[in-house]
């Protein structure tokens, strides 16, 4: 992989925003350009560099990393609007289910 940074400015961005990483993966022998697998604005890509880390040092010690290829976990994944809402849908239900637990237990409770 390899990042490069851009500037690129547009009267509808923030500040912050103007600075873009973009990362693209090299094929060793290609002589074809990089395809451009994606852009990060830079408080994106520092969030990315943490996970990173994260990842790598699970990894050094030997340890497996549980999350890859979960789009919401994996730090090389950028997950879809959809995958953003299942998961969405997924926390609430489980929410809804800790609280009616919670309720059962309290009426369970109240009757002893």
């Amino acid at each position: 992989l390899k990042f490069e940074v851009e500037l690129v400015w547009d009267i509808n961005r923030e500040v912050r925003d103007i600075i873009v990483i973009r990362f693209m993966q090299f094929e060793d022998a290609s002589e074809t350009a990089p395809p451009v697998l994606g852009y990060w604005a830079l408080p994106r890509f520092r969030e990315k560099v943490e996970l990173f880390r994260d990842c790598f040092d699970i990894h050094s010690r030997g340890g497996e990393w549980p999350s890859l290829g979960d789009p919401l976990e994996d730090p090389w994944l950028t997950p879809s609007s959809t995958e953003l809402a299942v998961a969405g849908t997924l926390a609430a239900h489980e929410k809804v289910r800790q609280y009616q637990l919670q309720q059962q237990q309290q009426q369970q409770q109240l009757q002893q």
